[in-house]
């Protein structure tokens, strides 16, 4: 069918079109098709006028060619075959989207499986660390017992009446190096799990005295405060920020990795010197000044 009949000018015109239609029909699908050159528009206004000519020789067809049954389901294919397209089209992309959604939850489950087996190291790991310092602890309290059965007798009712040296007696036979016992397990967990993933790391030591511990190459880096970091602290709040900043401000500015740690350690430590975040926030002048000269 070939609309617009009514637009074509003269006969001459239509043979062309149709012509041209039939030829590329049977060239492209290899068959001679009958034509009907229509005007929709002259069907519709006037049925029954020369103009719809093609419309009723197109009618007559129809009626003579397809029985009921056929025109009943020529009538119905156009829109259930537009709803069957789109069924499918949205089919096949809700099946996409549950590909993805599988896919997702696959990643999920096999995330939650990596941290059970994760945390399960951890907790192994952190046993045997926690084993260790219960026994450093263990051995102070029996030193204790010691101190105090030996100390608290009525012969020593003098050496008791001294608490200075009762104190001091007590913190060299009893506390002994449990501290430094302590920090060391605590500082051997730190550098295990820094070695496993790399990274930096902060940490507070002895109150005001900090120290920056990263790992490079699998390279264990360990800087301590800078000399202003004695002092004793007034106010921690920040102190992590400034570290961070310090650092990532020696990282963009092309330091090596282990100056650029002694910067963060700086920055972190000379903002404990002020009360607030940002009252003591030194500079990267007073920074510098701090780490020293490369």
């Amino acid at each position: 069918m070939i609309n617009k009949d009514d637009v074509l000018d003269g006969e001459a015109a239509r043979r062309e079109v149709e012509t041209y239609v039939r030829s590329q029909v049977l060239r492209l699908l290899d068959f001679e098709p009958d034509l009907f050159l229509v005007s929709a528009r002259a069907g519709l206004r006037a049925p029954d006028s020369p103009a719809a000519n093609g419309f009723r020789r197109f009618r007559d067809y129809l009626r003579d060619t397809l029985t009921q049954a056929q025109r009943v389901a020529l009538k119905l294919r156009s829109p259930l075959g537009v709803a069957a397209k789109l069924a499918a089209d949205y089919r096949t992309t809700s099946d996409g989207r549950l590909q993805i959604l599988e896919e997702d939850a696959q990643a999920l489950r096999l995330t939650e499986k990596q941290w059970e087996a994760y945390e399960a190291e951890m907790r192994s790991e952190f046993e045997g660390h926690r084993a260790r310092i219960e026994n450093d602890l263990l051995q102070m309290s029996l030193r204790g017992e010691a101190f105090l059965d030996n100390h608290l007798r009525l012969v020593k009712i003098g050496e008791m009446l001294q608490g200075r040296r009762m104190r001091a007696d007590f913190e060299k036979e009893v506390v002994a190096d449990t501290p430094e016992k302590v920090g060391a397990r605590v500082q051997e967990v730190i550098h295990r799990r820094l070695q496993d993933y790399g990274g930096v790391y902060t940490m507070a030591i002895s109150g005001a005295k900090e120290v920056g511990l990263g790992v490079e190459d699998a390279r264990l880096v360990r800087v301590a405060a800078p000399e202003a970091g004695v002092a004793p602290p007034v106010d921690t709040v920040g102190a992590g920020d400034a570290f961070d900043a310090g650092f990532l401000a020696g990282w963009l500015d092309g330091m090596p990795f282990e100056r650029g740690l002694a910067l963060a350690v700086s920055c972190g430590t000379l903002s404990t010197h002020g009360r607030g975040g940002t009252g003591a926030q030194p500079t990267m002048e007073q920074a510098l000044a701090e780490v020293g000269s490369p």
